[in-house]
């Protein structure tokens, strides 16, 4: 790694979790913009500088603030290395006019547009969701709406109520078995924990209709 690749200050996570943790506080902070993608490892280097060089990716919060605040977009950049490939997303805050070098050079999506959320592997989804209200000291207070949190996509859920039907009509227990180990390894986000106990709710009540469908043995 060059002298010059060390001064750029773009997170590289090696846990999911982290990086989805990352990608969570600048959506919250209104990051909605966003490009994503892949690096080959001996591509790193020569990427990052270019990027740098558009973008400003080694500002400090502080600086970028300050830019922002005089109507200039600004950008983040986080990178998750994957052995030696590095998946990248590049996050906007846009300005008023949404005017900038990010919305002139890249096939950007807006991440709160539901057609375009930020998905992983098309199993794990950003999505906003409303907090409902609580009370406080006997009095209701109202929670903050928007809060960003991961959920597991339409697609994956789909897919696993399939493969479960599947196992159950070849009785492939086994199979069955690793469907369900396979949910206790999703991610330990809020909206992540919310779907778990709908989806184990939904297969649970599968496997009794269809055990109870069965004929029963005769002695």
């Amino acid at each position: 790694m060059s002298n010059k690749l060390k001064k750029i200050s773009i997170p590289i996570f090696e846990y999911w979790t982290l990086y989805l943790q990352a990608i969570q506080k600048s959506l919250t902070n209104d990051y909605f913009y966003y490009k994503t993608g892949t690096i080959v490892e001996d591509k790193l280097e020569k990427t990052l500088i270019k990027l740098n060089d558009y973008y400003r990716l080694s500002e400090t919060p502080k600086e970028r603030f300050n830019r922002f605040k005089n109507g200039f977009s600004v950008t983040v950049m986080y990178i998750l290395k994957v052995q030696s490939l590095y998946h990248f997303i590049i996050m906007t805050r846009s300005n008023l006019d949404r005017t900038g070098i990010f919305f002139e050079r890249e096939n950007y999506a807006d991440a709160r547009d539901k057609k375009h959320r930020i998905n992983f592997n098309e199993c794990y989804e950003f999505v906003r969701v409303n907090k409902e209200s609580y009370t406080f000291n006997g009095k209701e207070v109202d929670a903050k709406n928007g809060v960003w949190t991961v959920k597991i996509s339409e697609k994956e859920q789909n897919k696993i109520l399939r493969e479960f039907n599947i196992g159950l009509m070849k009785r492939n227990y086994m199979k069955i078995k690793q469907i369900c180990y396979g949910l206790t390894h999703w991610i330990g986000f809020a909206g992540v924990r919310e779907d778990y106990v709908v989806m184990k709710d939904k297969l649970e009540k599968r496997f009794t209709k269809f055990h109870s469908s069965q004929p029963k043995p005769k002695y």
